[in-house]
């Protein structure tokens, strides 16, 4: 049998050839399609991670509001109630006690000689009486020097020569306390940094002093304080119940400011660390308390602590969801937040006494099983922060509804945050790590300064006090008010 023509012309052959060509290259080409589609999906993966962490700021992530860029996403105004602005009708007025009878130092008679009415000249014989009017002031000069006299003599039985010692409160060199302890009062409560106070020392109180004497006064008082500061820490380690939290200080040289505060004592550290190793100088690790942070690992290694996590924290990471370009997340996130609502309206029910603990916690119960469904889904996502974040509470679901059995324990850890604040605004003011000793005196001056607003002691006199035990080699004053 002859062949088929038509199988063996070359132009078939070269059809087929081509045909087989053509088939490799589109292999080649779906299978290079299909990478591109897994790199695609994993680019897009990528950016929408991108977007979402670019687009943090104070409102959704642990960020402080300083570092909020002027891209950020204006804060929730609270909602107009149609009032005007100001007191309301029927709100008692408040205005200024007048100063008490005879609290005047001094007095300065003005004379009536012509009628402010018609411009006539007035005799002294139609003059009726006085109305006095007081006013408060700075006085001219606003310091004073003390010139004390020290007898001098000769000892009738060892025949040396001899004076009277300079009293305590003469203060040491040619300044006195009071002035010592304000200096360090405007350094440390005022936060002025030691060329401003140089300029108000100078310019107010025209006081010819060095920079480097109000560097060093304030040192002074902080060794006269060190002993009350331990024994805040002492009061600290011995708390119930306890709010903690740290912040960086410094760019190149970094610093951590811890913050621990009960409900009547408040305790700051400087630390080179953010590690175990600074918080063991403040508690020790068998602190059994109970402990509001937020998620930080370090506090996990407080093993016998009892732990509760800071809801404020938590609604900014569910804010975080509820802004995400996956829209399951989105919605995922709306959810938390909305069952986070209904919690805090129970909480705040309690704290006005409108129900009691009981009923809050039946109350919170099926919330309580809401939010734990929310997390075992968000534990199943693809999505890297719901992933994390549901498992991270899910394995530590106790330490979220502590306060809901134990009087004193907050859901948030806003104490801590607020007690912080004053020296966050001072590493604005300073852009740098002050020495050593100037962390000394920082942590122990606002330790001191912070606890005596809590428990209403005049914290100036409080100094002045100390300084004076110091320099008589006696305990200072106890931190308490009179």
């Amino acid at each position: 049998m002859e062949p088929d023509p038509v199988l063996t012309d070359p132009r078939y052959l070269a059809l087929i050839k081509e045909n087989e060509k053509l088939r490799r290259e589109n292999e080649e080409l779906r299978a290079e399609l299909k990478a591109v589609k897994e790199s695609l999906v994993k680019v897009e993966k990528l950016l929408a991670s991108m977007q979402e962490k670019t687009s943090t700021d104070s409102h959704n992530s642990h960020k402080p509001p300083g570092s909020d860029g002027p891209k950020a996403k204006p804060r929730q105004s609270t909602p107009r109630t149609g009032r005007q602005r100001g007191g309301q009708n029927g709100h008692p007025g408040k205005a200024r006690e007048p100063l008490p009878e005879g609290s005047e130092t001094r007095t300065i008679t003005v004379k009536l000689e012509t009628c402010p009415h018609c411009n006539h000249d007035i005799p002294h014989s139609a003059i009726t009486g006085i109305q006095v009017h007081r006013v408060l002031d700075l006085v001219k000069e606003l310091t004073e020097v003390i010139g004390y006299q020290l007898e001098e003599g000769v000892c009738p039985h060892c025949q040396k020569a001899v004076k009277a010692n300079l009293p305590t409160d003469a203060g040491m060199g040619e300044i006195g306390h009071q002035l010592r302890c304000l200096a360090t009062y405007m350094r440390s409560q005022g936060r002025m940094s030691v060329g401003v106070l140089h300029f108000f020392l100078s310019e107010i109180l025209r006081i010819d002093v060095s920079r480097g004497w109000v560097y060093e006064c304030g040192m002074f008082v902080s060794n006269a304080v060190k002993e009350a500061w331990e024994v805040l820490g002492e009061e600290i380690r011995k708390a119930d119940v306890l709010n903690m939290d740290e912040t960086g200080f410094g760019h190149k040289e970094r610093n951590w400011i811890w913050a621990a505060l009960s409900t009547r004592t408040v305790f700051f550290h400087f630390s080179h660390t953010r590690g175990f190793e600074a918080l063991q100088v403040i508690l020790p690790e068998s602190f059994s308390g109970v402990l509001i942070t937020d998620r930080f690992a370090t506090y996990k290694k407080l093993k016998e602590a009892m732990r509760q996590y800071c809801w404020a924290h938590l609604k900014r990471e569910f804010i975080a969801l509820s802004e995400s370009q996956d829209v399951n997340v989105a919605i995922l996130g709306q959810q938390l937040l909305m069952e986070q609502g209904r919690l805090f309206g129970l909480w705040h029910q309690f704290k006005s006494e409108t129900i009691n603990r009981s009923e809050l916690r039946t109350s919170s119960a099926i919330i309580l099983a809401r939010i734990k469904k929310h997390l075992t889904l968000a534990s199943k996502m693809d999505h890297k922060a719901a992933n994390v974040l549901g498992k991270d509470l899910l394995s530590n679901w106790g330490k979220l509804w502590v306060f809901l059995r134990i009087d004193n324990v907050e859901p948030t850890n806003n104490a801590a945050e607020r007690a912080l604040r004053p020296l966050v605004i001072l590493k604005r003011i300073f852009q740098r790590l002050p020495s050593k000793r100037g962390k000394q005196f920082f942590e122990r001056l606002f330790s001191i300064g912070a606890t005596a607003r809590i428990r209403g002691v005049p914290i100036f006199e409080w100094l002045i006090e100390a300084v004076r035990a110091s320099c008589e080699k006696r305990p200072p004053p106890a931190l308490e008010p009179n």
